[in-house]
């Protein structure tokens, strides 16, 4: 048995070649999304950095197209602005429900073999309004590798952090979204605040917890534009390096999804908080969830997180063992 399985997002795409037991075999990375198709007007670039990363991992393997036996596809791939639009199935939703959702096309430009289109998933008409494409597959995956028996919220922090509320069953019952990554991003290298920071986030072994603290604190207190800025005032006037501000800045940042957490009427208080991502994001979201008086904090360890995606697109997909 010979799967692949694409996450096309917004900035990256990602093929994984997977056996019968849905271990990972090879991977090929291609610096390509929806927002390609969306600034240039058409999928042209998405589906030219598809085909040869197929093209490159199926050779990495001895293998040819006529060898695929089942291929999937998931994340903003199968939004408006990707290569097959595909509609959101509505929460709550299993497995079943998504893959009840998944459309089939064969796209020429990306393979000779049929690719199976994922679903996304939107919340219930009457809630908070929202939507995603692709971390419903994570959620997936995540919830049957952790197996945690009750109700629970995943934490995946990214350009847009999502909360994704699970029912005890392992079903997803909807979900909140933060433009987090992206204001930090901008906050980082598009305004003032770039020279107080260097231009940089703060690196895997640079990690503040209490700077973090600093920021999350005022941020909460006075709002992200004053604390930001603070940041700046620090800087020059308080005598903090540039590493110190990074930390402030991303505490600041991160108040955000500590504010958005609180408002998501789908998490309930004492439900467990599994947080995913890289260093120092991961630490740092943790740290804040805790100092902010949430419970049942935890991070998940990076190993289950590089294989919640390939995991839960396998679950939902339904072919892809033999």
């Amino acid at each position: 048995m010979n799967g692949l399985i694409i996450d096309a997002g917004t900035t990256n795409a990602r093929v994984t070649l997977i056996d019968a037991e849905g271990r990972i075999r090879l991977q090929e990375r291609r610096a390509a999304g929806a927002r390609d198709a969306a600034v240039s007007g058409g999928p042209a670039a998405l589906a030219g950095a598809l085909r040869d990363a197929i093209g490159a991992i199926l050779a990495r393997a001895g293998l040819t197209a006529a060898d695929v036996d089942a291929c999937a596809s998931y994340g903003m791939i199968t939004s408006n602005v990707g290569l097959c639009e595909v509609p959101h199935v509505t929460a709550p939703a299993g497995p079943d429900a998504l893959r009840a959702g998944i459309v089939r096309r064969t796209l020429p430009q990306v393979a000779p073999f049929p690719i199976d289109f994922l679903p996304g998933v939107r919340n219930a008409p009457g809630g908070d309004m929202d939507m995603m494409r692709g971390e419903e597959t994570e959620a997936v995956g995540l919830y049957s590798l952790l197996r945690p028996g009750r109700r629970c919220v995943f934490v995946l922090p990214g350009s847009h952090d999502k909360f994704v509320a699970m029912g005890a069953q392992g079903e997803i019952l909807g979900c909140m979204t933060a433009l987090t990554g992206e204001l930090l991003d901008a906050l980082t290298h598009h305004t003032i605040l770039a020279d107080a920071v260097g231009g940089r986030f703060v690196p895997a072994d640079g990690y503040d917890p209490a700077r973090v603290r600093q920021g999350l604190e005022a941020a909460l207190a006075a709002g992200l534009g004053r604390a930001a800025f603070a940041g700046r005032t620090l800087r020059t006037l308080g005598g903090l390096s540039a590493a110190d501000a990074a930390n402030y800045l991303l505490g600041a940042a991160l108040s955000q999804d500590v504010l958005a957490l609180r408002a998501f009427s789908l998490y309930h208080p004492g439900d467990p908080l599994y947080v995913c991502g890289k260093p120092p994001v991961q630490q740092a979201l943790c740290d804040a969830l805790r100092a902010a008086g949430l419970d049942a904090v935890q991070g998940v360890d990076g190993a289950l997180g590089r294989e919640m995606g390939v995991r839960g697109a396998r679950i939902i997909h339904g072919g892809m063992s033999r």
